[in-house]
């Protein structure tokens, strides 16, 4: 086994020190610079701005000023003799010195010297300048660093446990029956179901395993290419396109463990692990531990409710205990189940397993989140080794076997050092990156807060149920509408009705997207849509909305965004 190279460890700990001294100096450190203000004969020339050491210029009435650099007397007796100057102001011509200084802490300065760095990749400088945002730079630099040399690379690849073929056969058909019931339920159109179907037939059976993955991958990805910017499918789907470097066949010698093959269950592994531990940094960098010691997950149960299949949900968001209990259990299984991604070993890998289905039931019974994209990688958790193994002589580790190629782990390596980039920017931009920041804008001191803003700003998502039209069943419709994502858009659009008594432009033109998808989908205009939805209130007391008889109805027209309310029931 490979060991650990601690140079690596030192050296992210020395860069991750420095980073934090200098973020210190930035945000505490004082900065005294010269003005100097002109007035041009001519425009603005940028080339004898930066000779003369003036910078960052900052125009009112037609006179600019800029940020005096080289204060030396000669510097000084060069710009009032340059003849592009009309007019120069703040510096004294007897003394040749700046009469005009400020004094400003040093993010203050670097911003006004260096104007771009108040926006990076759209973000404010300062969300640079916080503590929590140490812990990707360690992150990424401890990344380089393994990748860096080969002992590092080593480490990195033992990471990967190494599996016998008949453990990956093991994997590979209970992958392929979960891509299929996922398929299955995700995908529209029959023939794209059915060919889905065939390509993961051939999969699960070893038939050209490897092509037909791919031929899968594809077509699943052009499927759903609606919902690929969403967070239910963004990251799921790179794990997918990521297992396309698993060749998924035996291998000659049966014998030999193979690393390679390992990436079949370690890809996936690795993939949410990152994911958990980018959202539970996303969390304590926007509340820090408070959002685990004040129930800060109390407030998305309430809000996601209505669309939780039982009651449990409001139950927990009504007891203080219990409501700290379940964030800090879920802030636990984000931070930890990236161990199984760093500890080769099946009985690890199970344990992380089982903690990220609670994770994932959880999400169920509690909120009525079903993310099937997510569920279908949970199969990779399972000790196949023990399962396929159970009747065979273990054989001992052979390093010679089949190695990972400079192509697979080049690639794994990029979306490694890539994820913590994304969490110390705070990158959202699917589908390429995300740090992840669902659930973790907790702003509230009390209860009490919440509900007042609540009440006027952010209810949850109403209980709405559609009526559907003549001719067509219940379920039929309901299933209509979770084929084009029409629910989720439909009870934000009746949730801005209750609070505003109507929709805004964005709203309207979202309505109108979703009916252009029902005509594509079904070949026939959308029909008007009747929602009924119930009002509420929460009452932390009882643990449920009151009053349960609050009702309003309204039809939406999808056609044109049009929504007309009802009457109001009580």
């Amino acid at each position: 086994m490979s060991r650990f190279p601690s140079s690596a460890l030192i050296i992210a700990l020395i860069v991750t020190a420095g980073v934090a001294g200098a973020e210190w100096w930035i945000k505490h450190a004082t900065v005294r610079y010269a003005i100097v203000m002109v007035q041009w004969r001519g425009p603005a020339n940028e080339a004898v701005a930066r000779r003369l050491s003036m910078h960052a210029p900052e125009v009112e009435n037609g006179i600019f000023e800029y940020v005096l650099t080289d204060t030396s007397h000669e510097n000084i007796a060069a710009i009032l003799a340059t003849p592009e100057f009309a007019q120069v102001l703040r510096l004294n011509r007897i003394n040749l010195t700046a009469d005009e200084w400020e004094t400003v802490t040093a993010d203050e300065w670097l911003i006004r010297r260096y104007p771009p760095l108040d926006h990076i990749a759209g973000r404010p400088f300062g969300v640079l300048l916080r503590r929590l945002g140490l812990a990707p730079v360690f992150v990424f630099v401890l990344i380089v660093c393994l990748g860096a040399t080969p002992q590092g690379r080593r480490w990195m690849a033992a990471r990967v446990p190494a599996i016998t073929p008949r453990a990956l056969v093991a994997f590979r058909i209970a992958f392929a029956i979960s891509l299929l019931v996922v398929s299955i339920s995700a995908i529209g159109p029959a023939w794209e179901r059915a060919v889905c179907v065939i390509l993961l037939m051939s999969f699960g059976f070893g038939v050209a395993p490897r092509v037909a993955f791919a031929a899968f991958v594809l077509l699943f990805t052009y499927a759903i290419a609606g919902n690929i910017n969403s967070h239910a499918w963004i990251h799921p789907m790179r794990t997918l396109w990521l297992l396309l470097l698993v060749p998924w066949t035996e291998t000659r010698d049966s014998r030999l463990p193979q690393r390679r093959l390992g990436l079949a269950i370690w890809i996936p592994i690795f993939m949410i692990g990152i994911s958990y531990l980018a959202a539970a940094l996303s969390k304590l960098d926007e509340t820090g531990i408070s959002w685990a010691l004040h129930g800060g997950i109390r407030y998305f149960l309430i809000e996601e409710a209505a669309s939780a299949p039982s009651r449990l949900g409001r139950f927990v968001a009504s007891s203080d205990v219990l409501s700290v209990l379940l964030s800090s259990g879920a802030l636990l299984i984000e931070s930890g189940v990236i161990v199984a991604a760093l500890v080769p070993s099946p009985a690890i890998r199970l344990a992380a397993g089982c903690a990220a289905l609670a994770l994932h039931a959880g999400f169920y019974e509690l909120q009525g989140i079903w993310w099937s994209g997510w569920w279908m990688l949970l199969p990779a958790f399972v000790p196949w080794e023990w399962i396929a193994e159970r009747s065979i002589v273990p054989q001992p580790l052979v390093e010679q076997g089949q190695r990972i190629p400079f192509y697979a782990g080049s690639l794994i390596f990029g979306v490694a050092a890539i994820q913590p980039i994304a969490s110390l920017l705070k990158l959202d931009w699917p589908p390429y990156v995300s740090n992840f920041p669902m659930y973790s804008d907790v702003q509230f001191d009390s209860k009490e807060s919440y509900t007042a803003f609540a009440n006027t700003v952010r209810q949850p998502l109403p209980e709405v149920r559609f009526s559907p039209p003549d001719g067509v069943t219940a379920d039929a419709f309901a299933a209509q509408l979770s084929q084009i994502n029409a629910v989720d858009p439909l009870r934000m659009a009746t949730r801005q009705l209750l609070i505003s008594g109507s929709i805004d432009a964005d709203t309207a033109q979202s309505l109108r997207r979703l009916a252009n998808a029902y005509e594509q989908r079904f070949g026939t205009a959308p029909p008007i849509v009747r929602m009924v939805a119930r009002g509420w209130q929460f009452d932390w007391s009882k643990g449920d909305f009151v009053p349960r008889s609050d009702t309003i109805q309204a039809d939406v027209d999808l056609t044109d965004g049009r929504v007309s309310r009802g009457e109001t029931h009580r």
